[in-house]
């Protein structure tokens, strides 16, 4: 194995550790809105004040040609009152998450491995779909498990809009 290989590994090593210890991932979920049906979207995402410990990921998503996108929250009221700056690491939609999650995967550890591993065979599974296929009872029950139970599958009934039942 050459230097730059173990490099990666190594890097790919430290994010899985910063990711279980800061990271997210979960599934967000949006009700109706703007006429639009309710919608699971996969989310990744990774927040810290350390900006250099925010650059080495964002530097380590660069290298893997990982799609993202970066932020910095600091507001006039954080000036105000001391507060540091907020970088965040956010990877949002089906696709993107499953390309991050081949790599993130096999370096999580506990709780955040196993909600990484039922996201990847939630996007899958919707991948695996039309866009506007209904959500079935396996889905569901995925969904429930990423979001600890705080989702409501009664709220979420169908993905298809009326007119094309």
């Amino acid at each position: 194995m050459d230097n730059q290989q173990r490099k990666l590994e190594e890097d790919l090593i430290w994010l899985g550790g910063f990711w279980c210890g800061e990271g997210t991932v979960t599934l967000t979920y949006r009700h109706k809105w703007r006429g639009r049906y309710s919608a699971l979207t996969p989310l990744l995402s990774i927040v810290n004040t350390e900006k250099a410990l925010m650059e080495d990921a964002f530097s380590l998503f660069d290298r893997l040609g990982l799609a993202y996108y970066r932020q910095c929250v600091y507001t006039e009221r954080d000036r105000q009152t001391g507060r540091k700056a907020r970088y965040s690491l956010i990877v949002a939609g089906m696709k993107r998450c499953v390309k991050t999650l081949a790599y993130l995967t096999p370096v999580l550890r506990g709780c955040k491995k196993q909600k990484a591993v039922d996201l990847a065979a939630f996007c899958a599974s919707r991948l695996a779909k039309p866009p506007n296929a209904p959500i079935d009872a396996r889905e569901i029950e995925l969904a429930e498990a990423i979001r600890e139970g705080k989702f409501d599958s009664k709220s979420l009934t169908d993905y298809t809009p009326d007119s094309a039942t």
